[in-house]
């Protein structure tokens, strides 16, 4: 079977799966092939050394990586077509202390193909009801794969068209003609807090970030929303109150954090006894998350 073929399998298993990311880990003797999908590793090949060498090596040469170089970070994409949609590949590739290469694709889905399905509709119906608002800081968490990004954009689906949306990701993980996008890019000194400061001079109506993961964005994630933008973010925490906290851990000041947030978030992903995904998203805002604060404990539906 030709290589292209062989990765063509693949591939075709991952979108079927949904699936996050497709690793290609070099062992002692072997390749391992490992999709990742529903927040579950899943190994469904093994490849000799020199097999799985060739096949990276067709998977950087598509996504217009240096095939000559094995041993520095690369990074690549490329877009493929599946059941009429175009899917975005983002690779990343690395050498082990072994000298061998490893590999991963991350598939970027269409909002389109995700079929997003709330456990309770009524919650995300909330969220996009706190989008009315014209200025505030929304924050979601929850892990990795759960669907925030999805989600998050979802939400903005409902939004009048004439708002000026600015996204700023690691990477752009949904296109949307309608949005000013941005990518991260540390080697052109572009980060988020730098990116962010551009969506400020934009004067956007509405400014996504991918990440909230240091104390310079989250600074100015909360400036942005204290002066006109409605700014909703993903961060790393374990509970809806758990966002406050990391905030906190971030040096956000609790007077700060009072005046700014609107909305905060957790979601997880279930899976339904049929096989289908669906996302269970907990939301406070209003009245709901001056109770979350007070209570000062972890995020319950006894609370709804």
């Amino acid at each position: 079977m030709e290589i292209s073929q062989i990765f063509t399998e693949y591939q075709q298993k991952a979108c079927q799966l949904k699936s996050s990311d497709l690793y290609f880990f070099p062992g002692k003797d072997h390749y391992r092939v490992i999709i990742l999908s529903q927040s579950n590793y899943i190994e469904c090949d093994q490849l000799s050394l020199p097999l799985g060498q060739q096949l990276i090596q067709y998977i950087k040469y598509q996504a217009e990586m240096d095939i000559t170089d094995c041993r520095r970070p690369q990074v690549g994409s490329w877009q493929l077509g599946f059941q009429g949609q175009t899917i975005t590949l983002r690779v990343a590739s690395v050498a082990t202390v072994s000298g061998l290469e490893s590999l991963v694709v991350r598939f970027l889905y269409p909002l389109s193909m995700l079929n997003l399905h709330f456990e309770q509709q009524y919650r995300f119906k909330r969220l996009t009801n706190s989008l009315a608002i014209k200025q505030g800081l929304i924050l979601l968490a929850g892990q990795m794969g759960c669907g925030k990004t999805s989600t998050l954009h979802a939400a903005l689906a409902d939004l009048p068209s004439h708002k000026v949306v600015v996204t700023i990701e690691e990477p752009v993980e949904i296109f949307n003609a309608n949005y000013l996008q941005f990518e991260v890019n540390p080697p052109a000194h572009l980060d988020y807090a730098d990116l962010l400061m551009i969506a400020l001079r934009l004067r956007a109506n509405v400014i996504v970030i991918g990440e909230i993961r240091d104390s310079k964005t989250a600074s100015l994630a909360i400036e942005a929303a204290l002066s006109g933008h409605l700014v909703l973010s993903t961060i790393h925490a374990r509970s809806t109150r758990g966002c406050w906290l990391r905030m906190l851990d971030l040096e956000v000041t609790e007077p700060l954090l009072k005046e700014a947030v609107v909305g905060l978030a957790y979601q997880k992903l279930l899976v339904k006894a049929d096989g289908r995904l669906s996302a269970d998203l907990d939301y406070a805002t209003g009245g709901v998350l001056i109770k979350l604060l007070e209570q000062k404990k972890e995020f319950t539906d006894d609370i709804f």
